[in-house]
Formats: structure tokens, C-alpha cells, sequence
């Protein structure tokens, strides 16, 4: 059964032939036909056998001749693969390490009836087929191969194949189930042919992808491992039902539509479905063309495209298939495949298998190979004769060259020739077939020369290796040392770098550097010395130490005590923050370094450039032909120095000082010591001597033949704040060029600088620019005297004080901070700065009494101080740790302070110190001393004294105390008339509280004492004590014998003092005595109104008993009017009982006791006696009525 691109051939050419054959006989049979009816028209006897027979042979030549004017069909084309209908073997498909003309990958293999089974039809499979040897695309392809997909074991066929084209360095195999074998391979190219519907997160494969497919049977151009047919993707997608908005069209070119959408068919499980797949690739479109016939025109096969771009053009691709299966699974089949590495998509005759593999042999010279030698290789490794390879060096997209294998296939050489140090690749590609191969190999060049090193040999400086030549070569490096210029130089230990920095042991000493190549470099080159090694430079501030007052400010310095500022390490050095640097013409060199603050910018036909130029922002070179290093963008800021006042120091001191313009025209200039030029200088055709520097304080102005330097000679052309401008048509100018404030401009045809150019701008035009600084540019520099630097300047403490990038200082609070000046992080000094309060108050003491009678100054009145405020306010008002209210406290105007004479009149007497805080943090103080003038009292200033030492209640005896309101003043005596007391004896004195003792008190005499207390102010203030004494006895009553009712007459006296002794007697005649008294009762009776009680207002009647048993017990209660016992006013107890002493005197009964206080109203009667004489009585002191 016919396939394919081989039926299509050979059914074209037999349908050419046959209507070729057609036409000639229509040709034939007409010319005949012509011929034999001229004939009949004249006759029958005009048509004789000699005339027909030559008429016959003239139309079968004229046939033969027709014929023979069609061509034979054309050769078969050589193609990168070709493999007949089910050819597959392990002879042309094998694995890794293999030599066949496919690569077989993961589960990818062969079988025994010659498919190519991508996987086979178990779950989770993946797998790819590449041809082994990379082939070039030169502008598309075109692909026939035929696919079957059959034998699922599981319920639904899956997964798919995808046709892969890619440009990785290995063949990558993605992922399996959903991804097709296809999903994660970049830098590709893919057509789908999908038998599952995956939609959503794809979980089985945990690839993290979410799918969209449309269904179970669809056709997709994919991308970059892309097959997920995301919308944003759109993808061109063929799902059969035309419901994707995808144009798909028939073989024949008949668009379908959802009404007619034909049929789409890519699975059949008993394997008789063989899909034929077209696919081309015109550099920009890919184009799918795939059914059931083996026509690609056919009206039942389907037709996709897509613009893919040309990403893939002239790129060396894997091409093959992948596929895979999931938990569903299907034999994934290619029968036949035939592709071509251009775009062929109707080929004129069938291909045939062309080469398979080139082979490259690289034939080394004495250092770098000379000769590349190919070979090309058939599918069964035999070499190809008469074949053409196209030669590709390095990055090239076009051939270099094309060559032959020659009659012998070994012939096909190629001279490599001169090429750059570094790494190269060359390639081959056979023409017949696309197969390719490269090799790689490196050059290396030797290093010719060592520029001079750069930088300042200076104990701490850096120094750098100078450029090498051939420029970009590459090295190791070696710094040496020596004692003298020409002396044994040694490795310095540890310095292998392209830089190196003097230490201290390196002062006067001389140094090298070696240069041995690396990489692609080989040599060994050595830089001329440098000078000797000088001394740093010190940076330090300037003052070094500083006191300012708050709020104010303090400018800070930075110098360099000797040395080169680092602005003169370049060639060209452009300090300017805001102008770039130009450097423009047709042939420019610069051996030294550039540096630039702004960018640098430079267009010329050709530019060389030893050094490294650097840039705070970007560098940008344009031209033909450009060498240098590679550039250094967002470089340091490196500041642009300005000592020309040293120079002008040390010219005034040299008599070399001008004032107004001045003209040096052809003239020797004898730099002995520096001239300074206090305006515009103009130099034309002069010759220098000697080393030092011309300053001027305006433009300079350079023209003619320019500036030569006698042998040995160095000078730095110098404007102050001004331009320098050159201006000839050829000139040569030696030195350095220094405009600090203005713009260097150069503007010449052809100019030769040796030295540097140092300015703030620089701008460079000229044809030809030929700049060299060398070590001896420098010599003419100042090298001691402070030069001025801008560092990054630095507070330690920024509350006491800030600086900024100007060096200005300023005062924020009170105490002590460093201030420091780091300059290019090399660098760095510090100075102290102190800042200190200017407040004040005065006056800072003052005077207040308490005593608001005294209004006058210094007395009971405000308190002013005035301020001195030093640009600070004032804060608060603290008495110790309180602060002041300004509505209670004090109050402000202007700059005075008034303290409130009510808050000091709170104050006690004494010193008080407020405390004054101002903004700045600083503290003044104002003593108040504070007195009271008001005169001084005691409380009380009466009391009460009772001489009877028996009764200790207050006011009785007991000491007598008063407290002391003293004020200012203080206790001087106490006086009892004339006579003082005696402090100790007489009173003591406990804080304010003066205490009368009672044994003063019990010797002075009943009555009024006056105690005179005499103060310190001289006032005196008196205590009046009343002595009284209660140590009385007294007849109470006689209770006359009566026998009126049984009852006697008793008076109870008013007012018995405490303590009293006092005597009952009872009166009767002796008679009755004794018998009356001892048997029988003897009531004492008062009727209700003889015992009225001043306080309760209610008559209570006094029993007295005697009980004649035992005659011991007198027993005193209170009866109520109806003669019932109740109780004294205020609820007090009924009985009270007493020993009296009972004594006869012969004609009275006398009762002796002794009273003591029980409670504020009672008393009781205490003494002692015989048993047969003791009574018991209860009484209750008190103030009764006289008697009616």
C-alpha cells in the first residue's frame, strides 16, 4: 500500500508522463488527421502510399522529437531523515551513546513489525525520538510522517504525540500524562495530537500547570513546552467540531464550519487508522496538514496555521516526537517520517536519506590549531564523497566558506587562520542532508608589552597595574620591590593582584609589577619601576577643636597635609556632578585611565584606550574599531581638589606673582618657582624649564604650536577659576592641564598631550588626540601645604550637633561631639566641637518675707530676674522636683520672669532655689531667701492649775503646755514677773511646744501666775495660769437628832473640790447614842427637792441605811418620788460603796473620808478603820439645792 511523500512522487511523475503521452498524441492525431483529409479534399488519386507513408514518418519524428524535449525526472533530494514505511530498527533508532541516525529517550523504542512506538500502552510513559545530529534550518522545513495511535487497555485512549522541533544543547523529554512528553521544553516549537481531555490543575503529574483542553480529540500548534491552551495563549486548535475559533480548512483548501465541520479522527484501537501528517514551516507560519489519505490535497484531510515568528531560523534544532500516557493509556505510533531542513512543502521529486553526521578534526600549530578537517558521514557511518559543507565560525549566520570531501571524502580542509584570544567554535554543515557538527578550541595570543603602572607611589596610595597589550589580555600578577631603581627587585609577599597599595615598610623603595598571561594569554612582561615610594599624605580637620554657643554654627575643613589628591590619577578626570565628559574625532588614543562624576560619552572612527574608564553614571563609546577595557559604570564620586592658594603662597614668596592679564608669546618660562597670574594668561610656542605650576586666576588661553618642556621638565598649567582652551591646528602640549571651577576644551586637528587633563568640565574635538600621562606628569604638583578636599562629613552625637556636606557645623544641644571627614574611604580625621549655653539670669538672688504686712521691696512682693536667652526659650521653673505653674508660679514678659509673691509666701523660711531649664538643656538658678517678719504667738494663753497632787486629771495637777507660732523668730526666755525660768527645770522646749512643769506650777501661790515669753523680735506674748487647791477639809452637815419622822437634815456643799478630806458629823445627845445607832435602823432620808442634780433637772430622794445588825454597811441610793429605788441621771450605778471612819466625840457621830474621782459626776469615799466601825457609802457629787 502506497504512503506518504513516496506515493505522492511517483503518482506526480507517471500523471506528468501521461499527460505528456496525451498531449503528443492529440499532437499526432490532429497533424494525421490534417494531412489525410487535405488528400481526400484533392482526391483519391492524390493520396498515394508514398505521400502517406511519408506524411506518417514526418509526425512520428516531429512525436520523437516532442518527447525527447521533456526532461527526465530529477533526482531524488537528499534529506536529514528519510525512514520507509515501517523501517524502524535498532539499526537507525538507539539510545544514549549510540552512533544511529535517531535518538531514543525514556520509554521511547522500536518493535519487531518496524514502528517507531514513541510509548506503548501501559500507564505513566513518556518519550521522545530526536535525530542524533543537530540539523540547521536554513529559512523553514517540512515534514511528512504518518502516525498511529491504537491498543488502549483502559476504558479512554491516552494521552497524545506532539511533533518537536528545538534548539536545546540536549534533547529535553518533558513531562508525561497531560504534558504529552512535550510541557516544560523551552526554546521549541510543537504540534499536538491529543486523544484525552485534561482540564484543570494537572494533579498527577504535580507540574503545577492548569489545562484547558477542549476534549478528547483535538489539534494543536504549541509552543516553548506551552501546551496548556491557556486563552491567552491562542493557540491554533482544531478540536473536530470547529468550536474554537481556529480556521481549519480541507486538504483542498475548502474552509469548514461548525454546520460542516468534516471529521477529525486520531485514535482506532484495532491500529487500522493510519493518520498522514504535512507539516511546513516557511520561517514565519506553521502550517498542519493531517487525515486519513496519503494526498495532501484530499478533501477529508484537515488543514492549521499559525505566525510563529523566526526564532528558530538559522538555529541548530533537535527534531523528533514526544509522547505519554497517564493513568489512561494507548500505543503511541510513527509507521513512516521523512523530513527536510528547508521549507519544501510540495517537493517535485521523493527524498532520499542524505547525510547523517559530519565529523570535525581540529589539527594543532605550535600554539593554537591551524586546520579544521570534516567529514561526512551516511546513515551507516561510511564517508559521503563529493560533498559540500558550509564552514561557520563562532556566531556567524552565514558560512564563512564552503568545501568539499573531494573523490575521497577525506579532502574537505579548512584553514582556520588569525582569531582573537579566547574561546572559538567552528561548524560544519552538509548541504546534502543538513547534518552538522561543531568543535570548540582556544586561542592563545602572547602578551606583548605592560603599559606604565598608574596611581602615585605613595605609602598608602593604590597603585595600578598598567594596560597590557594586545589590549584585553588577560594575566596573573606579581608585585616586586627593590632598594634602588636599578637594584635586585623580589616578590612582595601577598601582592598578586592588579593593584597594589604601599604599606610603610615599601617608604623610598622602588616598585614593579610582572604580568604573566592567563586564559588564552601566554608571556611574561614587566612594567618600568615607579618612583620611590613617598610619604602619605594626612588628612585632618581644620580647627581641630572648637567651642561654639548653642543655636550658632561652626565651618569645618578638611585638608591633606602633603600629597596628590586622587582627581590627578587619570589621564582625563572631569569632576563636574551635572556635565558629562565628550571626547570626540576620528583617531583617538589615550593611554591612562579616565574618570568622570557625570558619564562619559566619546565617538570617533577608532578608539584605543589602555586604562579603565570610569563614570558615576554611564559610559557610551561609539565607533568603528574600539579597544578598551571593559568600563566601569556607577563608580565612586571622587572630589576635585583646589590648593592654588599654596601656589599663590609659594609664588608671592618667589617674586613669580603678576597682577592683570599676562602673555608668554615664544618664550622661555623657567619654572624655578611657581608663578601665579592674578588674571588671564595666554601661552603660544613656549618653551618650560624646570618643575612647577602656573596659576592664573582667570581663562587660559593656549594656541600656536602649544607648550614642549625642556629635558627633565613637568608643569601643571593651572586656572584658578576660569577656562582652559587650546585652539591650533597641530599642537603638542606637555604637562598637566588643571581647571578646578571651569571647562577644559581641546579643539585641534591634531593634538598630542602628554600629561593629564584635570577640570570640572572637559571637552575634547579633534581628528587626531593622542593623550600619555606618565609618572613624571606629577612631579610638578605641590607636594606639601594643606590642599583642601570635600569628604562626607560626620557627627558623633547629631542632638549636640549636626554638620553638613559643606563642613558647616551646628549647634543643637549642649555637650560634646567628634566631628568627622572621611575622604574616598581611604581617608579619615576628626576634630571635637563642644557646644556650650549663653543663658543667664540676673539677678541670681533675691530676698522675700512672709509677712504680708511688709509690702515693701524685699519684703511680701514679686520676684523679678531678667533673662538673657541666647536664642533659646525658656523651658520650665522647678523648685526641687516641682515644677512651677506659669498661672500660680510665675509669670514671663518678654524676657522677665516675675515668681509670684503668693507661691514664695507657701515657701518655708529658708533658702529656695528654682531651677531655671532653657531649650538649649542648660540651667541657671535663683536663690530666694526667704524670712517672716510676722511677729510670733502661743496657744493657749490662759490655763488652769490645781495644787492638790492627789487629783491628776486635766486641768488639775499636771504640766501646763502651749505651742509657740514663732514666724522668723525664735524663743529668747520666759519670765515669771522678773524672774526667769529655768529651760530644764521650769519648762522644757519640744519643737514649737513649751512645757510648764508642775512642780513650778504646785510652788507658786493660789491665784493668777503670769508667765512673760520674750522672742527674738523682741516681742514679748504672756500665760495666764490660774492656781487653785483642792486639798480642803470641811464640815459638810450636822445631822441634829429629831425624831420628826425618823429623818435628818443633810447638806451636800457645792463645788467639793477633788481630793477633799471631808467630815460627816451627826449631832445628838450622848443618851441615845449608842442604843439608837446599834439597834435599829437608821434611815438618813432627804425629801425630793434637797437633792435637785444641775444637769438632769429631776428630784431623786437619798436613803442612808444603817443596818443594825452588824452596824457596817451605809448604803446611799436613789428613791423616786414615790419613794422607789431608781438610778442617778445619765443611767450611773445605784450603790457605791465606802470605808468611813466612825469616831465620837461625845456628842456627835463623826464620818471621815477620803473622795476620789470614779467618772466625771461620781465619787467615793475611801479610807480605813476598825471592822466594827467601817460603813459603806454611795454619793453622787453633784450641786444640790439648799435645804427648805
Amino acid at each position: 500500500m502506497e504512503r506518504g511523500w513516496a506515493c505522492s512522487y511517483e503518482k506526480l511523475q507517471a500523471r506528468r508522463m501521461m499527460n505528456k503521452m496525451s498531449a503528443l498524441i492529440k499532437v499526432f492525431t490532429g497533424l494525421l488527421f490534417i494531412r489525410m483529409s487535405k488528400s481526400f479534399i484533392q482526391g483519391p488519386s492524390v493520396l498515394k502510399k508514398s505521400q502517406v507513408l511519408k506524411t506518417v514518418s514526418t509526425l512520428f519524428s516531429l512525436m520523437i522529437l516532442i518527447i525527447a524535449a521533456f526532461p527526465a525526472p530529477a533526482h531524488a533530494t537528499a534529506v536529514p531523515i528519510y525512514v520507509e514505511l515501517n523501517q524502524f530498527t535498532s539499526a537507525n533508532v538507539d539510545g544514549d551513546g549510540g552512533t544511529s541516525l535517531l535518538w531514543k529517550k525514556a520509554n521511547a523504542n522500536t518493535t519487531t513489525s518496524g514502528v517507531l512506538r514513541i510509548v506503548p500502552n501501559t500507564g505513566n510513559q513518556r518519550g521522545v525520538v530526536v535525530r542524533r545530529n543537530k540539523v540547521k534550518l536554513n529559512g523553514g522545513f517540512s515534514t511528512y510522517f504518518v502516525m498511529n495511535m491504537n491498543s488502549s487497555t483502559s476504558s479512554s485512549p491516552a494521552d497524545g504525540l506532539t511533533f518537536v522541533i528545538q534548539s536545546n544543547s540536549e534533547p529535553e523529554v518533558g513531562n508525561w500524562g497531560a504534558g504529552l512528553g512535550y510541557q516544560s521544553v523551552e526554546k521549541s516549537l510543537g504540534v499536538e495530537f491529543d486523544i484525552w481531555k485534561n482540564t484543570g490543575w494537572d494533579i498527577a503529574t504535580s507540574t503545577g500547570q492548569y489545562y484547558y483542553d477542549p476534549n478528547a480529540n483535538h489539534v494543536a500548534i504549541v509552543e516553548n513546552g506551552n501546551n496548556m491552551h491557556a486563552p491567552a495563549n491562542n493557540d491554533a486548535i482544531d478540536d473536530g467540531t470547529l468550536t474554537t475559533g481556529t480556521l481549519v480548512t480541507t486538504g483542498a483548501g475548502t474552509a469548514l464550519t461548525p454546520q460542516k465541520p468534516g471529521t477529525l479522527s486520531l485514535y482506532r484501537k484495532d491500529g487500522t487508522l493510519d493518520v498522514n501528517v504535512w507539516i511546513d514551516y516557511d520561517g514565519s507560519t506553521l502550517t498542519a496538514t493531517y487525515g486519513p489519505d496519503t494526498t495532501k490535497n484530499s478533501i477529508n484531510n484537515r488543514v492549521i496555521s499559525k505566525y510563529v515568528g523566526n526564532f528558530l531560523n538559522n538555529q541548530d534544532v533537535y527534531v523528533g516526537f514526544s509522547g505519554s500516557t497517564g493513568a489512561a493509556n494507548a500505543n503511541i505510533d510513527i509507521k513512516k517520517w521523512c523530513f527536510t531542513d528547508t521549507y519544501d512543502p510540495d517537493p517535485v521529486v521523493p527524498p532520499t536519506q542524505g547525510a547523517n553526521s559530519v565529523e570535525i578534526t581540529l589539527i594543532p600549530g605550535s600554539i593554537n590549531p591551524t586546520t579544521a578537517k570534516f567529514r561526512v558521514k551516511d546513515i551507516n557511518n561510511i564517508d559521503m564523497l563529493n560533498q559540500d559543507v558550509d564552514i561557520y565560525l563562532d556566531d556567524s549566520t552565514t558560512p564563512t566558506s564552503t568545501i568539499n570531501t573531494g573523490a575521497d571524502g577525506a579532502r574537505a580542509n579548512y584553514s582556520i587562520g588569525t582569531l582573537s584570544a579566547g574561546s572559538h567554535t567552528i561548524k560544519g554543515v552538509a548541504t546534502n542532508g543538513g547534518a552538522s557538527n561543531s568543535a570548540s578550541f582556544n586561542v592563545i595570543v602572547p602578551i606583548t608589552a605592560i603599559g606604565a603602572i598608574n596611581g602615585t607611589a605613595q605609602v598608602g596610595s593604590i597603585l595600578t597595574a598598567g594596560a597590557l597589550t594586545p589590549v584585553g589580555a588577560t594575566a596573573s600578577y606579581q608585585w616586586q620591590i627593590a632598594s634602588t631603581v636599578n637594584g635586585s627587585y623580589s616578590n612582595i609577599t601577598g601582592a598578586t593582584e592588579t593593584t597594589y597599595t604601599p604599606v610603610a615598610e615599601d617608604l623610598a623603595k622602588f616598585i614593579k609589577v610582572v604580568a604573566t598571561g592567563i586564559g588564552s594569554y601566554s608571556g611574561t612582561v614587566t612594567s618600568a619601576p615607579t618612583q620611590a615610594v613617598a610619604a602619605p599624605p594626612a588628612l585632618y580637620v581644620s580647627p581641630v577643636a572648637a567651642t561654639i554657643p548653642f543655636g550658632s554654627a561652626q565651618q569645618f575643613e578638611a585638608l591633606f597635609t602633603n600629597g596628590t589628591p586622587d582627581a590627578f590619577d587619570y589621564a582625563i578626570f572631569s569632576g563636574s556632578s551635572s556635565d558629562l565628559l565628550g571626547v570626540y574625532g576620528s583617531n583617538l588614543t589615550i593611554n591612562g585611565d579616565i574618570h568622570t562624576n557625570n558619564a562619559f560619552q566619546s565617538s570617533s572612527s577608532i578608539f584605543n584606550m589602555t586604562g579603565t574608564c570610569e563614570a558615576v553614571k554611564t559610559v557610551n563609546v561609539w565607533g568603528s574599531i574600539i579597544h578598551m577595557k571593559t568600563p566601569v559604570e556607577n563608580a565612586a564620586y571622587i572630589d576635585m581638589p583646589d590648593f592654588s592658594e599654596i601656589i599663590k603662597t609659594q609664588a608671592n614668596a618667589a617674586g613669580q606673582s603678576y597682577v592683570g592679564n599676562k602673555n608668554y608669546s615664544g618664550t622661555n618660562i623657567n619654572l624655578s618657582s611657581p608663578i601665579y597670574v592674578n588674571g588671564d594668561l595666554t601661552i603660544s610656542g613656549s618653551r618650560v624649564s624646570g618643575k612647577g605650576t602656573i596659576v592664573a586666576t582667570g581663562d587660559i588661553t593656549i594656541s600656536g604650536s602649544g607648550i614642549s618642556l625642556a629635558n627633565g621638565a613637568s608643569v601643571c598649567i593651572y586656572s584658578k577659576t576660569g577656562n582652559i582652551t587650546v585652539s591650533s591646528s597641530v599642537a603638542t602640549l606637555n604637562g598637566i592641564f588643571y581647571a578646578p571651577k571651569g571647562r577644559i576644551g581641546v579643539y585641534a586637528s591634531n593634538e598630542t598631550i602628554n600629561g593629564r587633563l584635570v577640570g570640572n568640565t572637559v571637552q575634547l574635538s579633534c581628528s587626531t588626540l593622542n593623550i600619555t600621562s606618565s609618572a613624571n606628569d606629577l612631579s610638578s604638583l605641590p607636594l606639601s601645604g594643606p590642599i583642601s578636599v570635600t569628604p562626607v562629613w560626620s557627627s558623633s552625637n547629631p542632638n549636640v550637633a549636626t554638620i553638613n556636606s559643606a563642613g558647616v557645623a551646628t549647634g543643637n544641644g549642649l555637650g560634646t561631639c567628634t566631628i568627622t571627614a572621611t575622604y574616598n574611604a581611604t581617608y579619615q580625621a576628626s576634630a571635637q566641637l563642644t557646644v556650650v549655653s549663653l543663658t543667664a539670669i540676673n539677678p541670681t538672688t533675691a530676698t522675700f518675707d512672709k509677712n504680708s504686712a511688709n509690702t515693701s521691696a524685699g519684703h511680701y512682693a514679686d520676684v523679678a530676674t531678667t533673662m538673657t536667652l541666647s536664642g533659646t526659650t525658656l523651658s520650665s521653673i522647678k523648685n526641687g522636683n516641682t515644677t512651677l505653674s506659669t498661672t500660680s508660679g510665675y509669670t514671663v514678659s518678654g524676657s522677665t520672669v516675675r515668681i509670684k509673691k503668693e507661691y514664695l509666701g507657701t515657701q518655708s523660711v529658708g533658702i529656695t532655689n528654682l531651677t531655671f531649664t532653657f531649650s538649649d538643656g542648660s540651667t541657671r538658678t535663683l536663690a530666694v531667701t526667704v524670712s517672716d517678719s510676722t511677729p510670733p504667738t502661743i496657744s493657749p494663753t490662759t490655763a488652769t492649775f490645781d495644787k492638790n497632787s492627789a487629783n491628776t486629771s486635766a486641768g488639775h495637777y499636771g504640766d501646763v503646755t502651749t505651742s509657740m507660732t514663732l514666724y522668723s523668730a525664735s524663743l529668747i526666755s520666759i519670765k515669771n514677773g522678773g524672774v526667769p525660768l529655768t529651760v530644764g527645770n521650769d519648762y522644757t522646749v519640744s519643737g514649737n511646744t513649751v512645757t510648764i512643769k508642775k512642780e513650778y506650777l504646785g510652788a507658786q501661790s493660789v491665784g493668777i501666775t503670769n508667765l512673760t515669753f520674750t522672742f527674738s523680735d523682741g516681742s514679748t506674748k504672756s500665760l495666764e495660769v490660774t492656781v487653785s487647791d483642792s486639798t480642803l477639809t470641811k464640815l459638810i452637815s450636822d445631822l441634829s437628832i429629831s425624831t420628826q419622822n425618823g429623818s435628818h437634815r443633810i447638806t451636800i456643799l457645792p463645788n467639793v473640790p477633788i481630793q477633799a478630806i471631808v467630815t460627816l458629823k451627826l449631832s445628838r445627845p450622848a443618851t441615845y447614842l449608842k442604843m439608837d445607832f446599834s439597834k435599829s435602823n437608821l434611815n438618813v432620808a432627804l425629801s425630793n427637792g434637797y437633792c435637785d442634780y444641775i444637769n438632769s433637772g429631776v428630784h431623786t430622794q437619798i436613803n442612808y441605811t444603817v443596818d443594825d445588825t452588824d452596824l457596817k454597811t451605809l448604803v446611799l441610793h436613789p428613791i423616786d418620788s414615790n419613794g422607789q429605788n431608781t438610778t442617778f441621771p445619765g443611767g450611773a450605778n445605784t450603790t457605791y460603796t465606802f470605808n468611813a471612819l466612825i469616831t465620837e466625840d461625845g456628842t456627835s457621830l463623826i464620818m471621815e473620808a477620803t473622795v476620789t474621782a470614779q467618772d466625771a459626776n461620781d465619787l467615793t469615799f475611801i479610807d480605813s478603820t476598825d471592822a466594827q466601825s467601817d460603813l459603806s457609802l454611795n454619793i453622787t457629787v453633784g450641786t444640790a439645792p439648799p435645804l427648805h
